[in-house]
């Protein structure tokens, strides 16, 4: 496996979302700043636009969430532990790390990481 291959995407793609993530946070500081300034009215914007804050609250904690994923699938690049699960320590396949370049799991041990996670 060419794990210099897979370093450049995660560097690519690490870039990419440190800037989208820049972006949004610098948009939601904006959008603050503009809703203070209408408080007066009968029904503050920041009331109406609250289901769009939160899913743009949710949209940045995934952003982040893939962020970390990345820098942490970067330094399993440097330490020589990329391409092997996390969980089982099996090779993870080219095609799942071509999907999802930052995974740290098989696709077997996602599954059973995905059922533990869904049953609390």
């Amino acid at each position: 496996m060419n794990s210099k291959k897979y370093q450049g995407q995660l560097l690519e793609l690490r870039s990419r979302l440190t800037g989208e993530v820049a972006s949004m946070v610098e948009t939601m500081q904006d959008d603050s700043k503009a809703n203070g300034a209408l408080s007066s009215l009968p029904m503050h914007p920041a009331d109406q636009a609250n289901g769009q804050l939160d899913a743009e609250v949710d949209v940045l904690h995934n952003e982040r969430d893939m962020l970390i994923s990345v820098d942490e699938a970067l330094e399993r690049v440097a330490d020589g532990s990329f391409g092997k699960c996390q969980r089982c320590e099996t090779s993870i396949s080219e095609e799942r790390l071509d999907a999802i370049p930052y995974t740290p799991h098989c696709l077997k041990c996602a599954e059973k990481v995905q059922r533990e996670f869904a049953e609390g």
